[in-house]
């Protein structure tokens, strides 16, 4: 049996298909941390970004997984950027590369101010 709290978490349940719909140019977005790296959707964003999906700045902080798909279809970071807290050598390796992807001070998560949490 179903309790109410559930019900209420299952309700709130969506694809990242349908968090996606909700990002538009020039969102700030918070993709996860440890363990809680949001594969799915930042596949699906990958997916997006270009023309009609653009300035999209990604604040990472302690992402394990290089999302490997950004690199993939937007290597000179034309229509999003990662700004990363601890750098990893798939971020360096992309700064190396193509001159991208910034550096940002650690001062915690909720540095990124308007940033939305995708989760």
């Amino acid at each position: 049996m179903t309790t109410p709290i559930q019900q209420k978490i299952r309700d709130k349940k969506r694809t990242p298909q349908q968090i996606l719909d909700m990002v538009k140019s020039g969102n700030w977005i918070q993709p996860g941390s440890v363990g809680g790296d949001s594969t799915e959707c930042m596949k699906e964003l990958a997916k997006r970004i270009g023309p009609k999906l653009k300035d999209i700045e990604l604040w990472n902080y302690a992402n394990f997984f290089p999302h490997p798909e950004f690199q993939a279809v937007d290597p000179k970071q034309e229509n999003h950027c990662f700004h990363e807290y601890f750098f990893f050598p798939w971020n360096r390796k992309a700064r190396d590369t193509n001159g991208v992807t910034s550096w940002s001070h650690w001062d915690g998560p909720w540095e990124c101010g308007s940033a939305i949490t995708v989760l």
